[in-house]
């Protein structure tokens, strides 16, 4: 994150000033050591890389289900509804397309 996009924060606290004034170039005056913020970039990563393999499924499941909704007869606003009720990247969203 870049010092301008962290000027419209309004800090609440010591704490919330530490960070803003250190994030970029004194992270361990914030209590981050450099294998701390390695650790997290690596989680980071690996969240992005699962988000993506979900968003795959998602796209894969709704190009599988949308013909089948248009064969059934299933009204287009009714299809609409029901991609906006499960909307993301979660099991739940994944799971309620394979059970609808």
């Amino acid at each position: 994150m870049s010092s301008s996009s962290l000027h419209h924060f309004n800090p609440q606290s010591d704490f919330d000033r530490l960070i803003l004034d250190n994030h970029n170039s004194a992270p361990e005056k914030i209590g981050l050591k450099q294998d701390v913020l390695n650790r997290l970039a690596a989680k980071r990563d690996e969240l992005l890389e699962e988000k993506q393999k979900r968003q795959a499924k998602i796209n894969e499941l709704r190009q599988a289900i949308e013909p089948m909704w248009h064969k059934l007869g299933k009204d287009k606003r009714e299809c609409e509804t029901f991609i906006r009720r499960n909307r993301g990247f979660t099991e739940k969203a994944i799971t309620a397309v394979f059970q609808d």
